[in-house]
């Protein structure tokens, strides 16, 4: 939330209010209101307004609350930053809050699937949906570590983090004599008060963030430079220098400064290339591929259903070594996936390394549909859920398979969910999968920033946590895939069996700019709710496979799957 905070920086200086003193035009606020200071400040802001009375001692429900979040942090502009239509089933596209609805989701504020607009908002919810507005994290405590932060919040309490959290910033005072009352229904003027004590905390760490601050000012050193050398570098007769190369060798530079194999930038085309799987639809090999950062090998993970490349011979954990004869030696996965592609009908010679031995296909290429999430029922009572890949429309998706399989077996046996060959994808499609198996409020991952910490806790009621879970890995499940592996397996709500996994524990932000290129930024580790990663590690399965290439070979030769064959077996 980073972006919002960005957003009000200046709110504080340009208004200071003078203790006592009302400003506000509301009939039901005087000066000696216990929070006239604050609920005049939310209004010199723009963000209340436009009644007779401001009603402070009502209680405050979502949608309100949500409308003075955004009408504060986002100004004038807060409507037009919102997206059309709704996210949510109980948010009508024509109510007053559906806006703001969006903006919640848009932002990430919310920590469930609904919106929830009349129900009246509680303390320890206004804290959590805060800290998150105000881009402080919720960092989990070892339990060795904690001490009782009130009287009625103790060391064990459910929301130890985000009170723990907001007590760090300020914004209460914790006080073990006395009472916080985390599940109190907010009044108008106690919320009002809340969210100017958090405006408050965010103007005086930008302040101490600015001050003494050069680098501030490093953009028009890089303009000059920039002016400088169009304009005086020395060209012989004829020569000239293309602005758009320059900037994109600026930009590299940078990027590659950062030493960081998963931060990079991509130009307008490559960007194409990158986002091509989570498309839906495209032309090419109908292959998952997934690279290793540090080594630049890139291997075979997965096959699109129909694929033209397991067509001709190629299999899961073939390394690409060239493509139509050239070494892909030092190529980005942008550009191996851009060489690979290509219209239906044409052709390309594919050469992998299999177990020491060097071999080339040539693939036809087709227009191929991808799928990203299939299930069906196995076994006659167990519902099978295979994820390719964590897209952005998995969690929908996937409901839609659920419900299916919940109509035809009701009360499933076992619930299979199969990660093998999937390196990742979305976060957010992760967690949704993992809260589905878990308790309400369950902490589902940490993201440590570097600066500070957030952690994501389960917003779902857990609806299947009480079936028994298996999920299959192995050495090419990655990144968000390892993530919903290991939150189930520490809370141990699930049994992993397969191999080792890939061992990617860092979380990437996407930002397209109006020219089409992007960044793919490294802006946090990952770790289990529990603090464990996975960064060059990996998981260790539950139940580990053991059986080397030749078997696996051999297996598939005789339609057999080792790994639910140990599912079998554990049932």
């Amino acid at each position: 939330m980073k972006i919002l905070t960005q957003i009000i920086i200046t709110a504080l200086f340009a208004n200071l209010l003078l203790p006592g003193i009302a400003l506000a035009s509301y009939s039901d606020v005087n000066g000696n209101y216990e929070f006239t200071e604050a609920i005049d400040y939310l209004e010199l802001q723009g963000a209340i307004g436009g009644a007779e009375d401001f009603r402070p001692d009502e209680p405050i429900n979502r949608a309100e609350a949500f409308k003075i979040i955004f009408e504060l942090m986002l100004g004038e502009e807060a409507l037009d930053e919102a997206s059309s239509g709704t996210y949510f089933t109980d948010v009508p596209e024509d109510a007053w809050f559906t806006p703001y609805s969006t903006l919640a989701k848009k932002y990430e504020l919310l920590r469930g699937n609904s919106f929830l607009p009349n129900n009246p908002l509680r303390k320890f919810e206004a804290l959590d949906v805060l800290l998150r507005a105000y881009g402080s994290g919720t960092a989990i405590t070892p339990t060795s570590q904690r001490t009782n932060l009130f009287a009625d919040v103790s060391s064990t309490h459910p929301m130890y983090s985000v009170v723990k959290a907001a007590s760090e910033m300020e914004v209460i005072t914790a006080n073990e004599n006395e009472t916080l009352q985390p599940y109190k229904v907010l009044t108008r003027g106690e919320f009002a008060d809340l969210i100017y004590n958090f405006d408050s905390w965010s103007t005086i760490q930008l302040a101490s963030e600015l001050e003494g601050s050069s680098e501030f000012y490093k953009s028009d050193i890089f303009a000059e430079i920039w002016t400088d050398i169009l304009e005086d570098f020395y060209l012989q007769n004829g020569n000239e220098i293309d602005p758009e190369a320059l900037f994109q060798a600026a930009v590299k530079g940078m990027v590659q400064s950062l030493d960081d194999p998963y931060s990079k930038y991509f130009t307008a085309e490559n960007l194409d290339g990158f986002l091509v799987i989570l498309s839906g639809e495209y032309e090419g090999i109908g292959a998952y591929l997934i690279q290793d950062e540090e080594t630049g090998q890139v291997f075979i993970t997965e096959f699109v259903e129909g694929s033209p490349a397991k067509a001709v011979g190629l299999k899961i954990g073939d390394e690409i070594t060239a493509i139509d004869d050239t070494a892909i030696t030092d190529m980005t996965m942008e550009a191996i996936t851009n060489r690979i592609r290509g219209e239906e009908g044409t052709s390309v010679r594919i050469t992998i390394l299999r177990e020491g031995q060097s071999k080339t296909y040539e693939v036809t290429r087709q227009a191929l549909k991808v799928e990203t999430e299939s299930a069906k029922i196995i076994y006659s009572d167990s519902w099978y859920i295979d994820i390719n890949q964590f897209a952005s429309n998995t969690a929908q998706h996937l409901m839609e398979l659920i419900l299916a399989m919940q109509a035809e077996v009701p009360e499933p046996e076992s619930v299979i969910i199969d990660l093998r060959g999937n390196s990742g994808g979305y976060i957010n499609a992760a967690t949704f999968v993992a809260g589905l198996f878990l308790p309400n409020m369950t902490p589902l991952l940490q993201l440590d920033y570097g600066s500070f910490a957030e952690t994501i806790y389960n917003g779902d009621t857990g609806p299947y946590q009480d079936l028994e879970v298996f999920i299959l890995v192995d050495q090419f499940t990655a990144s968000a895939s390892e993530i919903l592996a290991a939150t189930l397996q520490e809370n141990g709500a699930a049994t992993v069996i397969g191999t080792r996994t890939f061992g990617k524990g860092t979380a990437q932000q996407m930002s397209q700019y109006w020219d089409g290129s992007a960044l793919k930024l490294t802006i946090a580790q990952w770790l289990t709710g529990g603090g464990m990663s996975v960064q060059g590690l990996g998981l260790t399965p539950d139940i580990e496979i053991t059986a080397s290439t030749a078997e696996l070979e051999a297996a598939k030769t005789k339609n057999r799957d080792l790994w639910l064959e140990e599912v079998r077996e554990q049932l």
